[in-house]
């Protein structure tokens, strides 16, 4: 997802709002689903994470480079 620089904020507190919701869910399947899938689950949310904390940096190094002109 990219980000309009006006929207930076916005965007950053939007990707990390739907994380911790999403995140939050995922764990609760954790405990309801049978074990077989518990593995593919956690291996879903550790690849969600990794995007939203690539988003994350990315939508910062913008920014910087901005602040920087």
């Amino acid at each position: 997802m990219s980000c309009n620089l006006p929207y930076l904020k916005l965007c950053n507190r939007t990707i990390e709002t739907q994380w911790s919701w999403i995140s939050w869910i995922f764990l609760l399947l954790l405990f309801v689903l049978p074990d077989m899938y518990t593995a593919i689950l956690i291996c879903v949310i550790t690849l969600i994470e990794t995007w939203v904390v690539y988003e994350l940096y990315n939508a910062r190094e913008y920014a910087k480079k901005i602040n920087e002109k």
